[in-house]
């Protein structure tokens, strides 16, 4: 069950800003909360981790139609579904040429980590930056999976993995090492060290 599925059976809405795919971040969370299924509690954790793994890998497509809930209605049981629909993350369909180009200015690396890729979740109807967003501790339940998940985020053991994948040139093995090296750094650690 998508999450959008649920959102519309929990708060309704008949506009597009209310619908079960907005993203106005106060609506999800407010689904979160009225919905039955699964513990609020366990859900909001789970939200907030998929989001800072969200922030690390750049994915700027993480809408109501992509997460959400396995349910067996026979059995009257419901669980949150793994992550699925990470095709937004690492920059897709970068070529090669712009990848180089990145990786030669350090400006051009800083703007892929602090201005883009936004989140699709929106407050006040603009589209979250995650940097300005984790950084600003604005919501503690957001504060709190930073601490969950950073530590669970092994550069080496990425860089290794990504290094092993014939199918990838030099190129893009360096972008994708150098982009998450970074944003774990810029985005996360830095915001790790603020609190």
């Amino acid at each position: 069950m998508e999450f959008a599925k649920l959102k519309n059976a929990c708060i309704g809405g008949s506009s597009e800003d209310s619908s079960g795919y907005a993203t106005e971040l106060d609506a999800v969370l407010e689904a979160i909360d009225r919905q039955a299924l699964i513990d609020p509690v366990a859900l909001k954790e789970f939200f907030w981790d998929m989001f800072i793994v969200d922030a690390y890998l750049g994915n700027f497509d993480r809408h109501n139609g992509n997460w959400g809930l396995l349910v067996n209605e026979e059995r009257r049981f419901a669980r949150i579904a793994p992550i699925y629909d990470g095709g937004s993350c690492l920059y897709p369909q970068m070529p090669e040429e712009k990848m180089a180009k990145i990786l030669s200015n350090p400006r051009e690396i800083d703007n892929r980590i602090y201005v883009f890729p936004t989140s699709a979740l929106k407050q006040d109807g603009r589209k979250i930056n995650y940097f300005d967003f984790i950084s600003s501790q604005v919501n503690p339940d957001c504060t709190a999976a930073l601490v969950r998940i950073l530590p669970h985020i092994h550069t080496d053991e990425i860089n290794a993995f990504i290094e092993s994948q014939e199918f990838l040139s030099a190129q893009q093995k360096e972008f994708y090492c150098t982009m998450l090296a970074a944003r774990k750094e810029k985005i996360l650690s830095a915001a790790r060290e603020r609190i």
